[in-house]
Order: structure tokens, then sequence, then C-alpha cells
């Protein structure tokens, strides 16, 4: 019978795991077969069970096949008919698992099928509701599973940025892909009980910095309205988590168009608010991520004052500006000697809460890493290629992830930045500084 089938199974893919690459397509098929028929009666709790066993086999079969990537087109369609049925509100209690196979899908699937981006439009109705890309019951046309954004995080960030060209210019409804993502953001930073939720809004302030970095030049228009619904939800943010991922989000929108910003902050009057409020939090930036996003954003704007470019209310704060990024420098290269911190950033405590800001670490707690199965990566192309440099990590996450800013080496823009300033914007710098923070980030720079 199918439990005995699938009984046989979980124990073949548990012993033979590393030898089972050949074989996935066959095993998925029979697997995804299977569950379809346990969860056809949903009173079935004993077959429920199974189901939930059978879903973390056919995780663990993808993550198998992870190191021959070229495999996946052929695994893919075994999992469609599981994956519609997963994705329907019906079965949201397994919906997390389902959500680990899309992530796999769509990092190792280059380029994203078509039939796989049918998925991200569902991911939007299953947050925020409608009758697109299908009609649902009553009960659920508000969206079902709006505290999922956790699990939704990665899979929406892998079509982000895996699949950039078809994201920028796709739309399903009559609504533009790229607005469903801030329509996503919106509902979950905003949702009632913030206090309660406030973890699950900060994935959606980690979403919103990753479109902005995945899309360089392409989201101009989006610029005033992040701007004012990220300043808005940092008003009523009360843990540190929420709060350092909503200045990231705001920094990485400085990040992605300065004069832009400035521009969006003058006219909202907030600036002076805005600038006052990161530097009296600059404490939540302590990985290396979020310390290089900082760094970026620092250096364009000392860039910025040294010709004259900078909003007047701003003049005054440039030796903040200055002495800022020179510690921020300093620090960013002493945690590339010390190496990558054990930290993992997960959004919660364990009591559903906020967590103090001792847990503040995100998963990408060095830059130029890609978190995957349990190992780092420090080469994403050598990676797909079967030639990556993996050491073992038995601390990271199980996520597939690339930062988009790994290829940038954020001191060296510092240093490039600093030697093309004229002559005397480089000595009112380093008068700023004062001797001893100058030579020291002058080490920094050099080391």
């Amino acid at each position: 019978d199918s439990e005995q089938l699938v009984a046989t199974l979980m124990s073949f893919v548990e012993h033979y795991k590393g030898a089972i690459v050949p074989y996935a397509a066959v095993l998925l098929t029979e697997l995804s077969s299977a569950i379809l028929r346990m969860l056809r009666d949903p009173e079935d709790q004993e077959a429920a069970n199974a189901a939930q066993g059978s879903l973390q086999t056919v995780t663990s079969i993808l993550e198998s096949c992870t190191k021959s990537p070229e495999i996946f087109p052929a695994v893919e369609p075994t999992l469609y008919n599981l994956l519609d049925r997963l994705m329907t509100p019906e079965f949201v209690d397994y919906m997390e698992e389902g959500l680990d196979m899309l992530q796999l899908l769509t990092f190792f699937s280059n380029p994203i099928s078509e039939r796989l981006w049918l998925y991200f439009p569902r991911l939007h109705q299953c947050i925020c509701g409608g009758s697109f890309p299908a009609p649902v019951e009553a009960r659920f046309s508000g969206g079902w599973a709006s505290d999922q954004m956790k699990n939704l995080l990665a899979p929406l960030e892998n079509f982000i940025g895996r699949g950039k060209d078809v994201f920028l210019v796709a739309s399903g409804g009559g609504v533009a892909y790229k607005r469903m993502i801030f329509a996503v953001v919106e509902k979950v930073l905003f949702m009632e009980k913030m206090a309660l939720l406030e973890p699950n809004a900060s994935y959606a302030a980690k979403l919103l910095v990753s479109l902005f970095e995945y899309c360089p030049g392409s989201l101009d228009e989006e610029v005033a309205p992040a701007y004012a619904m990220l300043w808005r939800r940092w008003q009523t943010a009360q843990g540190e988590k929420l709060r350092g991922q909503l200045l990231l989000a705001l920094i990485t929108i400085l990040n992605y168009n300065p004069a832009l910003f400035l521009r969006v902050s003058e006219e909202s009057q907030t600036t002076q608010l805005f600038f006052k409020d990161w530097f009296a939090w600059v404490k939540l930036f302590d990985t290396a991520e979020m310390k290089k996003s900082m760094i970026l954003a620092l250096t364009q704007l000392v860039s910025l004052g040294a010709t004259n470019q900078l909003p007047s209310v701003l003049t005054p704060t440039l030796p903040t500006l200055a002495q800022t990024l020179a510690t921020q420098a300093v620090a960013q290269a002493q945690l590339r000697r010390d190496g990558p911190s054990k930290k993992a950033w997960d959004g919660e405590s364990s009591d559903g809460l906020e967590s103090d800001s001792q847990d503040l670490a995100d998963d990408e707690d060095k830059d130029v890493d890609v978190p995957v199965a349990g190992r780092r990566i420090t080469d994403v192309d050598a990676f797909l290629d079967g030639d990556s440099d993996v050491e073992d990590d038995d601390n990271a996450p199980e996520e597939f992830r690339i930062s988009p800013l790994s290829s940038i080496d954020e001191l060296q823009v510092v240093k490039t930045t600093l030697e093309g300033l004229p002559a005397p914007a480089q000595q009112q710098f380093l008068g700023w500084l004062g001797p001893e923070a100058a030579q020291s980030l002058q080490a920094s720079l050099v080391g």
C-alpha cells in the first residue's frame, strides 16, 4: 500500500542520500503521488502525519540534488501537482514544506521556468488575498498565510534576484509583480497586533531590502512610497530587531539612489528626524552585511557633502557622518579579521516576541557567503558548476540565497572614494576624525 511504499522510500533516502541523484525524478514522482493520496481525507490524522514526514523526505531529496543542479529541470515537473495543492488555503498546514521545495526549485532552476513563475502570484494571494490567480472561498479572500513571511522570504527573493528580467516586467491580474511585493510588505508590516507580529514584520522589511538591492536603477518610482511606508512603520516599531530591519531597508533605499532618497525625505520634512534616529540606533547594525550597507551609504553621503550636494539641513552633520563612517569601517575590518559570527538571524525569540539586541545578527553574517544546507559557499558560480570551496558550518541555516552585495568590497569603495575627493575635502575629512581615528581608518583600509 501507499504507506508501506512511502516508508520504504523514506528509508531508502535516509540510508542512500548521497547516491540518490540518478533516481531523484523517479523517487519524487512516487512520493508526490503518494502524498496527494494521503491528503485526500483531511480527517485522517494518521495519513496527515505520514504526509508530513513524506514532504520532508521530498525536501531531503531536493537537497541531495543541489550538488548536481543540472538535474533540476528533470525533477521539477514531478512536483507541480503537489505544489499546486500545497499552495492552496485548504492545505496551509503543509505550506511551509511547499515553500521549502519552492525555495530550492527557484534557486537551482536557471532560468526559472514559466511553470514555476505561476506560483509567484499565488504567494502574493496567500498574504493579500483577492481572486487571482484563482478564486478562493470567501473566508480566504483576505489571504490565508500572513504569518508565513519567514518562509515566504527565500522563494520571493529568488524570484526577484534570479528572475529579475521577468520580475520587473511581468504582471498578473492587472497588477505588476513588483507592486505585488509592495502589497505583501505593506500587509505584513501593518497587521493588527503588531507587537506580537513584529518578528513577522522584520522579514517583510528584509524583503524590501532585497528588492532594492536586486533591482538597481529600476525602482525610481517606488522610492517615495517605500520611504513613506517604512518611515510610518518606524514610528510604532517597538523591538530592536524590527527597528534594525526598518533602518536597514531605509538605508538600502538611500544606497539605491542617494539624491532621490534625500529629495523624498526633504519633501516629507523628515530628513533631520531620519538621520537623528539612524545615528541614535547605530548599535543595531552589528552584522557584516548590515555594516556593509551602512558603510556604502555613509560613503556616498560623504562624497555628496564634499561636493556640496547635500541638503543644507545635513551640513552640520558632516563631522558625524565622517566619524561614523570611520568607526564602522574599522569595525568591519575587525570583523573580517575575526571571521564570521555564529549568530543566526531568526526574527523571533523562543517565546514568539522580540528577542533582545544580542540576537540581532541575521543569516548573512559574512556578506560574501551564501548559506547552503548547513554549509557556506563563497563562490556561487563555482558552486553551481560543482567546484565550490565549501567549509562545514553546523550552525549555518539551511537556506539558499545570493547576497546582491557579495561582489562589492565596501572598504575598497571607501578607500577609492576618499582618494578621489578634492584635496581640501580630504583634509577636512581627516580633521573631523582626528589623528588617532584617521590612522586607524588608514590601517583598516590598507589591511
